[in-house]
C-alpha cells in the first residue's frame, strides 16, 4: 500500500510497504500481549509481524519508523481487507449515555498522501523556530510509559532543534498546544476525528476514532470463534491446528462457512 507520509531509508524515500494478511497466529499474539502491554506496544508489535519493505521480511524497525499517520492508514487497510469498506463501531453518547452505532466507510477516513513529505520540517511555533519531525511508532511506544506526561513526552521527542531552546521544566499550556497543533499539521492522518450526532438525544459531538482499538476489540470478540473454526477444519478437513492457524482470517472463515452450509443441508 502507499503510505500517507513515508520515511527516509538510507538515501531514498520509502512510501510503499507490503502487508501480509492477518492469520490465527496473529489473533493469538494479540490475545497474549493484551494482558501485559500498552495499546501502542500491542499495535506496533502486531504490525511488526505483518509489514515489510520491498516485500522482504517483516521488521519491527520499519514499523517503529513509520509515522503515527502511516500506522493509522495501515490499520485502516487491514480493517478493510477483513470486513470490506463499510465497518460499524459503537460509542457511548457523552450527553445521554446511549449507545450509538457508527457506520463508517474506511475510504472516507483515509487522507491523500502528503504532497511533499520530508524527514524534518522547519516550523515557527509560539515564538520558537523549530526543526520538527513527525511522530512515529517508537515515540508512541515510549510515551506509553510516561503516564500523564505522554503528550509532552511525544512532542519533545519530535523537536530536533529549537531557537530559543525549549524550557527544561514542563511546557506552558500555550507552547504545548501550539507544538501539538504543529505536529498534527505535519501528519493529518494521525488524528481521525468524527462528527457524530446521537440518534437518541440529538447531541452533536466530535470523537476520535482509533482503528487500532477497533481492530483489537473486534478480534478479541472473535477469539471464541477461532477455536470453533480450528475444531471444525481439523475435524472435517483433517488439517493440523498449525495449518489452520496459518490461514488468512477471511479464508479460514470462508472454509468454516462452507462446512456449516454443508451440515445445514444435510439436516434438512
Amino acid at each position: 500500500m502507499t503510505l500517507s507520509h513515508g520515511f527516509l531509508h538510507g538515501n531514498r524515500w520509502v512510501n510503499t510497504v507490503a502487508i501480509r494478511p492477518l492469520t490465527g497466529h496473529d489473533q493469538r499474539f494479540l490475545a497474549d500481549v493484551a494482558v501485559c502491554c500498552s495499546p501502542a506496544v500491542r499495535i506496533t508489535g502486531l504490525l511488526a509481524r505483518l509489514v515489510s519493505m520491498d516485500a522482504g521480511d517483516p521488521s519491527a524497525g520499519v514499523v517503529r519508523r513509520l509515522t503515527a499517520g502511516d500506522l493509522e492508514a495501515i490499520l485502516l487497510h487491514l480493517c478493510r481487507s477483513l470486513w470490506g469498506d463499510r465497518i460499524s463501531s459503537l460509542i457511548n453518547c457523552p450527553q445521554c449515555g446511549e449507545r450509538v452505532t457508527l457506520d463508517l466507510a474506511v475510504s472516507s477516513l483515509l487522507v491523500p498522501p502528503a504532497a511533499h513529505p520530508a524527514g524534518e520540517y522547519h516550523v515557527a511555533v509560539a515564538g520558537h523556530q523549530m526543526r520538527l519531525r513527525a511522530v512515529n511508532g517508537a515515540d508512541l511506544e515510549r510515551a506509553a510509559g510516561a503516564a500523564g506526561a505522554a503528550a509532552e513526552s511525544i512532542a519533545r521527542s519530535c523537536v530536533l532543534a529549537s531557537e530559543p531552546p525549549l524550557p527544561e521544566g514542563p511546557l506552558t499550556p500555550e507552547l504545548s498546544d501550539a507544538l501539538s497543533s504543529a505536529l498534527a499539521a505535519l501528519d493529518p492522518q494521525a488524528d481521525i476525528l468524527l462528527d457524530v450526532q446521537c440518534s437518541a438525544c440529538g447531541h452533536m459531538v466530535q470523537i476520535p476514532f482509533d482503528p487500532g482499538e477497533f481492530l483489537q476489540q473486534v478480534i478479541e470478540m472473535r477469539r471464541k470463534t477461532l477455536d470453533e473454526e480450528i475444531h471444525a477444519l481439523a475435524f472435517y478437513y483433517h488439517w493440523t491446528e498449525e495449518a489452520v492457524l496459518e490461514l488468512p482470517l477471511r479464508q479460514r472463515r470462508r472454509y468454516f462457512e462452507l462446512i456449516a452450509g454443508e451440515l445445514a443441508r444435510e439436516d434438512r
